[in-house]
């Protein structure tokens, strides 16, 4: 109701609007863009969509909707009509950029501009050092993100003294990944709501490294935001998804991180015990991390990427 009633209205207001030069619609909720394709002419502006998420790709990855089902088959052409009326689309990573072709998406109608992160004002605290090593992942777990390898790292770390987790936010996986910590009894693990930015912050001060995850078949509907956040404060990436998915390419490219695959998580944890013990490798993925922000993905940057990618001019 609450999606329905927006789109009502944001058509109603685009029908009053005067004449516009470029009309950027979002992805939240769906179907803007489908609005805006069908007046598109009617305002005399070109159309673009920043994809933030990929309907109706990201529910079907997420077991929303059947593949096969004749909805989830008319909904993907409605939202490809539109892409392809669209003038252009900003995607958030050449994950989300193939994810559009191989819908039917024109290649050279897709930009990538990839999302930035606000500066925390926290990124001289490198590495804190606080025993035992803590693990942070801080906004929403829901049925996108990876955690049944979590769930497996957590239990054979369980009650490790150097090693600690802290899950700050919500999303609909995280009750359960709680729940299952609480029957097991796992010590070392503690969970927290979504705090104001001050706790934001404070938890970004006192991590040594932030969890980011993606499911398999999740690449390319959406780019986890998260990441940019924890460049920011200078802190290291632990991703575990697929190596094709954006934040991979950001770890490999930057050296601000590691990456582990879905299901490795024998592998991921005996990772997490040699480096509670080395530092050192800490603090160069740290600085590596907030030297690619500085470079590449702060406001600054990440707004005068979208700006010149509307306005047709070299980034």
């Amino acid at each position: 109701m609450s999606w329905g009633s927006f789109l009502l209205f944001a058509t109603v207001r685009l029908i009053a609007l005067g004449r516009a030069d470029v009309i950027v619609t979002m992805t939240t909720p769906p179907g803007l863009s489908i609005v805006a394709a069908l007046l598109k002419r009617r305002r005399g502006a070109k159309l673009w969509i920043w994809e933030m998420d990929v309907y109706p790709d990201v529910v079907i990855a997420t077991g929303g909707l059947s593949a096969g089902s004749w909805i989830a088959r008319l909904l993907q052409r409605v939202f490809t009509w539109s892409r392809r009326r669209a003038d252009g689309i900003i995607a958030l990573g050449h994950c989300m950029k193939e994810r559009l072709i191989a819908a039917g998406v024109p290649a050279n109608r897709i930009h990538i501009a990839q999302n930035w992160a606000t500066d925390p004002g926290i990124a001289t605290f490198l590495t804190p050092d606080l025993p035992p090593l803590r693990i942070l992942y801080s906004g929403n777990l829901g049925m996108a993100h990876e955690v049944d390898t979590i769930d497996a790292v957590l239990k054979s770390l369980a009650n490790e003294r150097g090693i600690e987790f802290v899950f700050a936010g919500g999303g609909a996986a995280r009750a359960g990944l709680e729940q299952r910590c609480h029957d097991a009894k796992i010590s070392n693990v503690t969970f927290q709501s979504y705090g104001d930015p001050q706790t934001f912050a404070d938890n970004l001060r006192s991590c040594h490294v932030g969890l980011v995850t993606l499911r398999e078949g999740c690449v390319g509907t959406v780019v986890p935001s998260k990441v940019y956040s924890l460049m920011s404060a200078g802190r290291p990436i632990l991703f575990i998804g697929p190596k094709n998915a954006t934040p991979a390419s950001l770890v490999v490219e930057h050296h601000c991180g590691w990456q582990f695959d879905p299901g490795k998580a024998p592998e991921t944890s005996a990772f997490l015990r040699s480096l509670a013990t080395d530092r050192q490798r800490i603090a160069n993925a740290g600085e590596n991390a907030r030297l690619a922000f500085e470079r590449h993905f702060s406001r600054t940057r990440g707004t005068e990427r979208v700006l010149r990618t509307l306005l047709g001019t070299p980034c």
